[in-house]
């Protein structure tokens, strides 16, 4: 996703103290700013013929063609969502579960779409210091740089030019369910590009997550 990239890029150098969320928020929306101008209008437009269809009371579910009211029942309670167990091997975040990434490193914060991990417990700085994983919505396809074959799956490296800073690089893929997640890594990280397949290749995202929560 160019839009995404490119602007990630442009930032990277401002801010030491980066909200990773918040990168993801502003590539989000810059993406979709002229989709939404003509949704809006679409949208609009439904919303307006909605309101003239039901005001008539023949054509309201909840009337008789008389206007009497037809009774109906109360409003179906969500259920809970069902407690999840981390599978096995697996560890737990807001709304992942991922593999240990192994070199020392442990989650130093989570912000449920993004997971910055820091070596000995050393607190987070930005994604621009420290290993970061971050999930994309299913329409937020994270498909730029090469590509590389690994269990059966198609990545996509970020390394050189589609790199967001000359000391990183980061690989992209297309979970089963249609989500994206992607591992920035600094260079001096330790993590060879085998490790970091197979650590994007275990991870999942948990059930009953949805799109607005890539963008929290």
């Amino acid at each position: 996703m160019p839009e995404l990239h490119d602007l990630l890029h442009d930032h990277a150098g401002e801010v030491r103290d980066t909200d990773v969320a918040a990168d993801l928020r502003r590539g989000h929306r810059a993406l979709t700013r002229r989709r939404a101008r003509f949704a809006g209008g679409t949208l609009a437009a439904c919303a307006a013929a909605t309101a003239a269809v039901v005001a008539w009371p023949g054509d309201r579910p909840d009337q008789r063609p008389d206007g009497a009211p037809v009774a109906t029942e109360g409003p179906a309670t969500p259920s809970a969502t069902p407690e999840q167990t981390p599978p096995a091997g697996l560890l737990e975040s807001d709304f992942m579960y991922y593999p240990d990434l192994g070199h020392g490193f442990t989650a130093a914060r989570d912000e449920g779409a993004s997971i910055i991990f820091t070596r000995n417990g050393a607190p987070a700085g930005s994604l621009l210091d420290s290993p970061t994983l971050y999930m994309s919505t299913p329409n937020q396809p994270q498909k730029f740089g090469g590509t590389v074959e690994y269990e059966g799956r198609t990545f996509y490296r970020q390394v050189g030019a589609d790199a967001i800073r000359d000391h990183m690089w980061g690989i992209s893929t297309e979970l089963p369910d249609g989500w994206w997640v992607t591992l920035q890594v600094t260079d001096d990280a330790g993590l060879t590009e085998r490790e970091v397949l197979d650590f994007l290749h275990h991870v999942e995202v948990k059930k009953g997550v949805h799109e607005g929560a890539a963008k929290r």
